[in-house]
């Protein structure tokens, strides 16, 4: 006699902050970077840097809100292995990062230094934490920037 288990279904996707989540750790499509993206972030990015991590942040100026994100680790740092390791330890602990979602609109572009493949958990968080913070100061810096070059503009063209 054969019995026929029921096949697995996934849970229903979790939505935390800006981010929707399935069961399993990568993230979602609309979260990761393309190619194209990737190489517009890059180039035109500001550089956070933290002895284990550091963070390229692209503000991109469209209406949407969505934090896209991709975590490098070059080939000098070891075998796939260890890079794909390395990789997935810093994706889950960005998405589990509480500061993750204050960067509406934002291409951010993870990059694994050396000192990252023999740090803990804990240390992980903190340098994530203090990037992601620095990088929200520098933002709000930057766009306050912008607000006062336009009205500096906005006011030349104004006078008499």
């Amino acid at each position: 006699l054969l019995t026929f288990q029921k096949p697995k279904t996934r849970p229903d996707s979790l939505r935390i902050g800006g981010f929707l989540f399935a069961s399993n750790t990568m993230l979602p499509r609309v979260n990761r970077l393309s190619s194209a993206q990737f190489e517009r972030a890059f180039g035109r990015s500001q550089s956070v840097r933290h002895p284990l991590i550091s963070l390229r942040v692209h503000r991109r100026f469209d209406d949407s809100k969505i934090v896209r994100a991709a975590f490098v680790v070059p080939k000098k740092q070891g075998k796939a292995t260890a890079r794909n390791l390395v990789r997935r330890r810093l994706r889950e602990r960005f998405r589990m990062h509480p500061l993750g979602q204050l960067l509406e609109g934002c291409d951010l572009i993870f990059l694994a230094l050396p000192a990252t493949h023999n740090a803990s958990i804990a240390q992980l968080d903190e340098a994530i934490g203090e990037v992601l913070n620095r990088a929200k100061i520098a933002q709000q810096k930057a766009a306050g920037k912008r607000k006062s070059e336009r009205e500096n503009a906005s006011r030349v063209e104004n006078s008499p």
